[in-house]
C-alpha cells in the first residue's frame, strides 16, 4: 500500500554503520520505500560481517541502492560518497534528504523536510530537536548547548541544533557541500559554517525528538570527535583573530619606525612625536587589517556587488566606536575597582573582540546593505 506520493522527485540519504536494530531499520526503510516518487541511497560506512546480509537484503528493496565502504571512514566522508553518486546521475529538481539509521528520525519527519526542502531552493534545512525535554540524555543536551553558543558567537546566527542528522536540500546544492572538508562528525559542522559564511540560508524546523537507550548506540567518540567539532565551530573566529592580531603586531612595529623617523628629523616636538607615529602607524595597519577581512576573513561571493565605501565606511565608524568604549570603560572599571588599567584592559577589550567580530560578520561586511547598479 501506497503511504503518499512525494510532489517532487526526492532521495533519502542514510550513512549507517552497524545499525543498532537491524529488523528495525530495514523496516523503517521498507516503509519509505511505499512512497511513490522516492528513492533511497544508504552507505555501508564499514559494518562489521554480522551485518551483510542486512545490507544485501536492504539492496533488494525496490528504488534501493547500497553503497559500501569496506572500511569505516566517517559519517561526513559516507555523506559525500553518496552527494557524488547523485552527482555522477546527474540528479536534477531532486530534493534530497539526509537521515540517520539509529531510528532518531520518524518517516513524517524525513517527508516534512523533504517537501520544505521544495519551496526553498538553495536552502539548507534543519530538523530541529528540542533539547529542553526530559528525555534527552545530559550528554546530548549539554553538548548541543555548548555547540549552539559557539556558533552563535562565530558567526552571530542561533541554531537550535547544530549537530541533527537530518537535513534537506536541493540537489543544486551538491557541488557546494562536496566542498566542504571533513571525513567524520565534524563535516556536518563544517556544513553549517560554511553555509553561514557564503550566505547560504538555514531554516530550521522543529522534528520529533527520539533517543533510543539513551543514545548508547551513538559511534560518536566524546574527546576526538569533540575536538574536530570545536575546531570546525572556532575556524571563523581563528581567521578574525589572526587578522586582528597580525595587524597589532604591524602597528606596533610601524610606530616604532615612525618614532625613530620622526626623532631624526629633529625639528618635531617630542610630545608630537608620539602622537603622529601613532596616527600614521594605525592608518596603516587599519588599511591592512580591513583589506584582509574583507578579501578573506568575511569574503563571499555573494558579496561582491555590495558598495566598498558602504563597507569602509561602517568598518571605520566601528573601529573609532570600539576605541572610545574601550577608553571609557577601561577608566571606569579602573576607577570603580581601583583595579590595574592594563589587567583591565585586557579583559575589556576581550569582550569587545567578540563585539567587533559579531558587528563585522553581521553589518559591516553583511549581505544586506547597499548594492552598485549591475
Amino acid at each position: 500500500m501506497k503511504i503518499r506520493k512525494m510532489t517532487k522527485k526526492t532521495c533519502v540519504v542514510i550513512p549507517a554503520l552497524n545499525p543498532p536494530a537491524p529488523e528495525r531499520f530495514y523496516d523503517y526503510l521498507k516503509d519509505l520505500t511505499n512512497i511513490d516518487n522516492l528513492s533511497l541511497l544508504v552507505v555501508n560506512d564499514g559494518s562489521s560481517s554480522e551485518y551483510h546480509e542486512l545490507f544485501s537484503k536492504i539492496n533488494r528493496l525496490p528504488r534501493c541502492t547500497v553503497l559500501p565502504h569496506h572500511k569505516n571512514k566517517g559519517k561526513g566522508a559516507a555523506l559525500k560518497t553518496a552527494f557524488t553518486f547523485l552527482q555522477s546521475q546527474e540528479e536534477t529538481d531532486t530534493q534530497i534528504v539526509c537521515a540517520d539509521c539509529d531510528g532518531q528520525h520518524s518517516i513524517a519527519d524525513v517527508l516534512r523536510l523533504a517537501e520544505a526542502g521544495g519551496t526553498r531552493p538553495g536552502t539548507l534545512i534543519l530538523g530541529e530537536r528540542q533539547f529542553s525535554r526530559e528525555n534527552i540524555p545530559w550528554k546530548s543536551r549539554l553538548g548541543n548547548r555548548v555547540s549552539s553558543l559557539l556558533f552563535y558567537l562565530a558567526g552571530g546566527t542561533w541554531i537550535q541544533d547544530t549537530q541533527t542528522g537530518l537535513r534537506a536540500f536541493h540537489s543544486s546544492l551538491l557541488p557546494v557541500l562536496l566542498s566542504v572538508p571533513g571525513r567524520r562528525f565534524e563535516y556536518e559542522t563544517r556544513v553549517l559554517t560554511h553555509c553561514m559564511e557564503h550566505h547560504y540560508p538555514l531554516y530550521q524546523m522543529e522534528i520529533e525528538t527520539i533517543y533510543e537507550n539513551g543514545n548508547k548506540s551513538t559511534h560518536f567518540r566524546p574527546i576526538l570527535d569533540s575536538f574536530y567539532v570545536l575546531s570546525a565551530l572556532l575556524k571563523p573566529m581563528a581567521k578574525f583573530l589572526a587578522s586582528s592580531l597580525g595587524c597589532a603586531g604591524l602597528d606596533l612595529l610601524l610606530f616604532l619606525l615612525f618614532c625613530n623617523i620622526l626623532w631624526k628629523t629633529g625639528t618635531i616636538a617630542p610630545a608630537t612625536v608620539s602622537v603622529l607615529a601613532t596616527v600614521l602607524a594605525r592608518i596603516f595597519s587599519t588599511g591592512l587589517n580591513y583589506f584582509i577581512n574583507k578579501n578573506y576573513v568575511f569574503a563571499s561571493p555573494r558579496l561582491s556587488r555590495i558598495k566598498n565605501h558602504v563597507k569602509l565606511e561602517r568598518y571605520l565608524l566601528l573601529c573609532v566606536s570600539i576605541t572610545l568604549v574601550s577608553g571609557i570603560l577601561v577608566s571606569y572599571f579602573s576607577s570603580l575597582f581601583s583595579a590595574a588599567p592594563g589587567g583591565v584592559k585586557i579583559l575589556v577589550d576581550s569582550m569587545l573582540f567578540l563585539l567587533s567580530y559579531l558587528l563585522q560578520k553581521k553589518w559591516v561586511f553583511s549581505e544586506g546593505g547597499a548594492y552598485d547598479e549591475v
